[in-house]
């Protein structure tokens, strides 16, 4: 018989396992960034932080992302599809869209986000 520690250790080591199946499959097309987005700890809901990014050099541009309003937490607050997919070379630039303006200088031609939600209204982008 498993005690409950056990379990919640063989769910951690389930999700790890689908989470390192999922990034390998990524890798098929050849993305030029791979970046985590999450819930700031000290702020209130609707804001987030970079958590990683793949490969460092990114950061600058994954940040302004993460600052930006796009998607987050009001997005899945309005139930929004847990997969999207933007094309930046179509998308019109605002000032609120630096984000989209920074990735395509970067040579970035499009977005995908996933939205892995957590508890409390939080989740990982």
């Amino acid at each position: 018989m498993v005690g409950m520690g056990g379990m919640a250790d063989a769910l951690r080591e389930r999700q790890r396992n689908e989470m390192a199946h999922w990034l390998a499959s990524l890798w098929a097309f050849r993305p030029k960034a791979v970046l985590v987005l999450g819930p700031d700890p000290l702020a209130v809901v609707d804001h987030r932080e970079l958590v990683a990014t793949w490969p460092e050099a990114f950061r600058g541009e994954a940040a302004t992302l993460a600052h930006s309003q796009a998607w987050g937490p009001p997005w899945r607050l309005r139930a929004g599809p847990l997969v999207t997919w933007h094309n930046l070379t179509d998308a019109p630039t605002q000032e609120s869209d630096r984000w989209v303006r920074a990735w395509r200088e970067r040579g970035a031609l499009s977005v995908v986000r996933v939205d892995f939600p957590t508890a409390a209204g939080h989740g990982l982008e």
